[in-house]
């Protein structure tokens, strides 16, 4: 009876360390060496799919009406215009492309402001080095998601 308790209690330790073994190796890496899937990035955790429109100033101070909309696909479709300007809407159609921490994204465009930060508030537009402007004025870089 002795003998039974003690190889039951073996066999309960050696699976344990086993199975513990084994998660261990599961959230390292995979069979091909590569590090799994981070699901703590915005691309993967948030819903950023859908429709994003404000008022955002540009270099030269003008403010510039836009409606951003994101899809799946990672392509966008993007509408805008000067607001003291007569007859001047513009658009522009493509694909995005993440930054490596999948929380900023870049359109791709020469006449427009291409960088944004993708966050729970919307999309904060960007400099051209993926940085956060800074002037005190976060709302005129802001496009708030309304779709």
């Amino acid at each position: 009876m002795i003998k039974a308790r003690l190889s039951i209690c073996w066999l309960v330790a050696v699976l344990v360390i086993f199975g513990l073994g084994a998660c261990q190796s599961i959230h390292k890496k995979n069979k091909y060496n590569q590090q799994g899937p981070d699901f703590h990035t915005t691309r993967i955790s948030f819903n950023w799919i859908g429709v994003y429109s404000g008022i955002v100033t540009s270099t030269n101070g003008q403010k510039i009406s836009v409606s951003l909309h994101l899809k799946r696909d990672e392509t966008f479709e993007l509408g805008y215009s000067y607001l003291d300007k007569a007859d001047n809407f513009f658009s522009a159609r493509g694909k995005f492309k993440w930054d490596k921490t999948e929380g900023k994204i870049n359109l791709k465009l020469k006449d427009f402001p291409s960088y944004y930060w993708v966050n729970s508030k919307g999309l904060i537009q960007l400099d051209s080095e993926w940085n956060i402007i800074t002037d005190n004025y976060e709302e005129n870089y802001m496009l708030k998601k309304i779709k």
